[in-house]
């Protein structure tokens, strides 16, 4: 019995491992990520071109504000974020009409319990949230990663994206 206790009473621990607070893994920063609207970053980035960072969230994803308390509070990660990409927020339960790639994008009350289809279609057809998705400089999604990461692990990612932007843009075709 005691055995199926101490299971019980860490399985949480391992299945939502806990980062340390950011202010103990780096200098707390008073910088911020400036978070734009899907219309203002896609002007921004047709107008000086960029890779487009693109935070799909939902207000009732607990893993959504987990990332916004830990991970992307983090000095490290809003550097390379304020460096690399124009960084836009999407509600995925937003109702605003939104066009991407000439095509118009809205809310479908009747797709999973009411989804923006900007979103279902970022996701691929597979939305789960957050979701995270890189648009290269044409617009075109060329990173995804869903669900809570930690400030290593989701820095990294954004840094392997960097780099595929970049060979795909010194070798067109790969």
């Amino acid at each position: 019995m005691n055995g199926l206790f101490t299971l019980l009473t860490m399985l949480p621990l391992f299945l939502f491992p806990t980062d340390p607070p950011s202010d103990i893994l780096h200098e707390e920063s008073t910088a911020t990520i400036e978070w734009l609207t899907w219309k203002e970053g896609m002007k921004r980035s047709k107008k000086s071109p960029g890779l487009v960072l693109v935070d799909i969230y939902s207000d009732q994803c607990r893993m959504c504000k987990l990332m916004d308390q830990r991970t992307l509070l983090d000095s490290n990660v809003i550097s390379y974020i304020n460096e690399h990409f124009y960084p836009i927020k999407l509600d995925a339960k937003g109702q605003e009409v939104l066009t991407w790639k000439g095509e118009a994008y809205e809310w479908n009350p009747k797709l999973r319990a009411g989804i923006h289809m900007l979103a279902y279609e970022l996701c691929s057809g597979n939305p789960s949230f957050p979701a995270f998705v890189v648009l290269d400089e044409s617009g075109t999604p060329i990173h995804m990663t869903k669900g809570f990461k930690n400030q290593g692990v989701f820095l990294s990612q954004l840094k392997m994206s960097v780099k595929k932007a970049e060979t795909q843009a010194t070798h067109p075709g790969r």
